[in-house]
């Protein structure tokens, strides 16, 4: 069975005052007394009996008395949706910024000449697309459920304007002209779900950061820093203090490294043992005298 949570056991028939007839939506004013006015609940479709007495307000119940607690959300989206088609004029509410500190656009009103009700739009179904002479205006009906962000989204997409009708508060109204006026007259219960507005109300792009360019190696400032640069790397170059001879090495290599026997430095060619750094598993060795060289080397 069906819940709800802010109803009680056969509370909900004794609101229900539309039901369909066929295909038509009518009010219990409109229809015979009893199971002669053939009608049917909108939400579960099972059949109704019209009470029309003195005492009670008029309305529909179900057939045994078994209660329908969805059956006035489903009767009220279905008449919103049919006041809509039946008009060609809507009064949509103001456009407000997204501080909600200005108003981007007054409230107005729009004629249509055109009704699609539940029909695909790309790739979603909307209650009702209208159109008008500033292009398809999309109209979701609120009863129980909000529009989902992903419906929103693909909307924008589109860029397609779109409201959302709220119409909850109108379950317990019992006049149809009243839920007419209120539909279609009324701004409070409206909301923008898009508006091409909405992209101009964006916030600022944030300022480009510009980096700064590297110096060109001609500039006589490159060649300052440069040479600033290779004279803080040799001030701060400490030659090591302490070999680390690898085991598997030769016994020659192992005596050059430790400065036992000399070998022919890489950069000036000259044969020393007096190195600044020594890797004869790859037979580039440094002598002290060439530390300059080889910190310029690295820099370029």
């Amino acid at each position: 069975m069906d819940t709800h949570p802010d109803l009680e056991p056969q509370a909900e028939d004794a609101r229900l005052v539309y039901a369909l007839f066929g295909a038509q939506l009518v009010h219990v004013s409109e229809v015979s007394r009893g199971l002669d006015c053939g009608c049917i609940c909108p939400h579960c479709l099972a059949a109704l009996i019209a009470r029309q007495g003195e005492i009670r307000v008029a309305h529909f119940a179900h057939q045994g008395g078994q209660p329908c607690y969805w059956a006035r959300e489903t009767a009220i989206h279905l008449l919103a949706k049919e006041i809509i088609s039946r008009h060609s004029a809507l009064e949509l509410p103001e456009v407000r910024s997204r501080d909600r500190d200005r108003v981007l656009t007054g409230a107005r009103r729009i004629s249509y000449n055109r009704v699609r009700v539940e029909q695909r739009f790309h790739d979603i179904i909307p209650d009702i697309i209208v159109t008008t002479e500033g292009g398809d205006l999309i109209i979701e009906v609120f009863v129980t459920n909000k529009v989902r962000n992903t419906k929103v989204e693909k909307i924008r997409q589109q860029k397609t304007r779109a409201i959302e009708v709220d119409v909850r508060n109108l379950r317990h109204v019992l006049n149809r002209t009243e839920v007419e006026s209120q539909i279609i007259e009324e701004t409070d219960h409206k909301f923008w779900l898009y508006t091409p507005e909405f992209d101009s109300d964006l916030p600022p792009s944030p300022k480009p950061v510009y980096l700064p360019q590297p110096l060109s190696s001609e500039s006589a400032e490159s060649t300052a820093l440069m040479a600033k640069r290779r004279a803080e790397a040799e001030a701060a170059y400490k030659p090591p203090t302490r070999y680390v001879v690898p085991q598997r090495l030769s016994a020659e290599h192992r005596a050059m490294m430790m400065g036992q026997l000399p070998a022919k430095c890489k950069l000036c060619g000259k044969v020393t043992t007096n190195w600044a750094s020594i890797e004869c598993e790859t037979g580039f060795c440094i002598c002290r005298p060439c530390v300059p060289k080889a910190t310029a080397m690295s820099l370029s």
